[in-house]
């Protein structure tokens, strides 16, 4: 999932996206944009869903934006 994060959630998040770790089913990820950083905390729900579409339910259950 890791690797594939460009693609699950385009090139701009991406190309922001400072580093990405999973720890006990936590997505933790550092975002060097504010505004964007406050626009995913917005949109978990969403990003949770493509997360769980993509790789299953219960994959990652929540997500963390440093």
């Amino acid at each position: 999932m890791i690797q594939e994060w460009g693609q699950l959630m385009g090139k701009t998040v991406a190309s922001r996206t400072q580093s990405l770790s999973v720890r006990q089913k936590i997505l933790y990820v550092k975002i060097t944009s504010g505004p964007l950083k406050k626009e995913i905390m917005m949109n978990k729900s969403k990003v949770l869903t493509l997360i769980a579409e993509k790789y299953g339910k219960g994959v990652i259950n929540d997500i963390v934006i440093l």
